[in-house]
């Protein structure tokens, strides 16, 4: 034979040798290899190629080690969630990423002349729970006070569900707080999450905590505590002036003028020289007259501040 790229094909040696032969399997180009993403994410796992001779296939497979060799077919016509992986659109887009996505990826890409790997793709898909930021955790109203809890939420999907608890001080464990019917609770929702409870009591005082859910779980606030308050903490000489009011039903019962009126009403009754016992047993007495029974639990805390204004 005169081609040089050809030996034998003769009666001395009758096989035939091709030299040189010239095989282009397909040349890929690929883009980011590491893919870090949230749940429900979109991404895309990029591949472009060039070929001379005709293209044949492109197939993508998974695997669960980087190392080793444990790659199996990605049938992507069966996931509603994976598209591409074709001739025309060789890149592997992945919508609504879910925890069992991470792993690690290949393509091959094969023309007549042979096939062509690309390096790995690594995916890893982290769940994405909701986050609780609150402003305080400890609070200690006064008895009859109205307190919110303040929290804001982010990261959360629309059918989340967000849920309040509650351990009083001698409970052994939390119990759900039903914000949607107990007129004793406001707020507690998505749209408004901060908890808001009504006229503070003894009842009220333990921990409370915050829970909101997605699709990939559960986050738990820090434990909040509410305590009262102690009327017994006021300064018996200096009161700061009577209070401006005592809640009575989540409603002012007693304001500052209803205080005034009440012990010239005493001062009437016991004199202007009144002993302080006196004083307190007939501000005690006009207090169940008019039906102010709350003003009874502030009367020592506030008997000096009650006798000054008996004089005349």
């Amino acid at each position: 034979m005169s081609d040089n790229r050809f030996q034998g094909g003769n009666v001395s040696f009758p096989s035939l040798t091709i030299l040189d032969v010239n095989v282009r399997p397909p040349v890929v180009s690929v883009g980011m290899a590491l893919h870090t993403v949230a749940t429900r994410a979109s991404f895309s796992l990029q591949v472009n190629y060039t070929s001379g001779p005709e293209m044949k296939s492109i197939s993508w497979e998974k695997g669960t080690s980087y190392y080793f060799h444990l790659y199996v077919s990605v049938n992507i016509t069966a996931h509603s969630r994976f598209t591409g992986g074709t001739l025309d659109s060789p890149s592997l887009e992945i919508n609504d990423a879910k925890p069992e996505d991470s792993g690690y990826y290949r393509c091959r890409v094969t023309n007549n002349d042979g096939t062509t790997t690309t390096p790995v793709f690594t995916v890893l898909v982290q769940k994405q729970l909701a986050n609780i930021n609150m402003v305080d955790t400890t609070y200690s109203p006064l008895s009859g006070d109205n307190v919110t809890i303040y929290v804001t939420i982010t990261d959360s999907e629309s059918n989340s569900t967000i849920t309040w608890e509650r351990q009083g001080e001698n409970e052994a464990s939390f119990n759900v707080i039903n914000t949607q019917t107990n007129v004793k609770y406001g707020g507690g929702t998505l749209l408004s999450p901060s908890l808001t409870i009504y006229n503070i009591t003894g009842t009220d005082v333990g921990y409370y905590r915050c829970k909101v859910t997605n699709i990939d779980g559960t986050t738990t606030s820090s434990l909040i505590y509410i305590g009262l308050k102690s009327d017994s903490s006021c300064d018996k000489l200096s009161c700061g002036g009577l209070r401006e009011c005592v809640l009575m039903n989540n409603k002012p019962t007693c304001s500052l003028s209803t205080w005034k009126a009440a012990a010239v009403v005493v001062a009437g009754t016991v004199g202007a020289a009144a002993s302080v016992a006196a004083g307190v047993a007939a501000f005690k007495l006009l207090s169940n007259k008019v039906g102010h029974n709350d003003l009874l639990a502030l009367i020592d805390c506030y008997k000096i501040r009650v006798i000054k204004l008996l004089d005349p």
